[in-house]
């Protein structure tokens, strides 16, 4: 995992929990994670710095640390995620297969892939720039927070059709001021409400004109 901060800031602290030893690298030793949050000091080289982060970590939270860059190589044990409050621009979770809580809330991030993880429930993207959104073989979330974007309707209902397929009795799922359903996705929205699913969507049903 590699996590760029904004120059700057004289240090960045972060969380990590991992099922083994992880280390850290600043410069050309790796060293033992042995505290966490762990917490590492810059040198004011008017130039954004790098913390590279390795082994099997588990969970991963750095809030509010003016982070623009995060990269995740394969991150296979990675299950609990937290960037929010950062200016993150983009999220590439792809060799994340195993993800369970997932936070990018209020970065800048302009859209989300999070496809084929079937361990994933729960998902806050609110306030980036996303213009897409994806699910596809994620069919076991039950909440996801996604309001501040500007997310397709074709996507939106692409999202309700995966949850639909689910077969889950309940859920969350608010995309309140992205784009509008269509009429076919709508389907999906009545399935999940009789289902107990609490929803939040565009949606203007055609009317015809004579």
């Amino acid at each position: 995992i590699l996590l760029t901060q904004q120059s700057g800031r004289p240090s960045l602290s972060i969380s990590v929990t991992g099922s083994d030893y992880c280390f850290y690298q600043t410069g050309n030793l790796k060293q033992l994670i042995s505290v966490s949050p762990l917490t590492v000091s810059w040198g004011n080289t008017g130039q954004p710095n790098t913390l590279k982060l390795f082994g099997p970590i588990v969970g991963l939270t750095g809030t509010g640390q003016s982070l623009i860059k995060s990269k995740y190589d394969v991150v296979k044990d990675l299950t609990h995620l937290n960037m929010s409050g950062n200016s993150i621009s983009v999220a590439n979770m792809y060799f994340a297969p195993n993800l369970v809580d997932f936070n990018y809330a209020n970065n800048n991030v302009g859209g989300f892939d999070l496809r084929d993880k079937p361990n994933l429930r729960k998902v806050q993207i609110q306030n980036n720039n996303a213009t897409y959104f994806g699910i596809g073989n994620s069919s076991g979330v039950t909440g996801i927070y996604a309001t501040g974007n500007s997310i397709s309707g074709s996507y939106v209902g692409e999202t309700f059709g995966t949850l639909y397929s689910g077969g889950l009795s309940s859920g969350f799922a608010d995309f309140s001021g992205n784009g509008e359903i269509s009429n076919s996705s709508y389907s999906f929205v009545t399935g999940l409400t009789g289902r107990t699913w609490n929803l939040g969507y565009e949606y203007s049903p055609y009317q015809e004109t004579t």
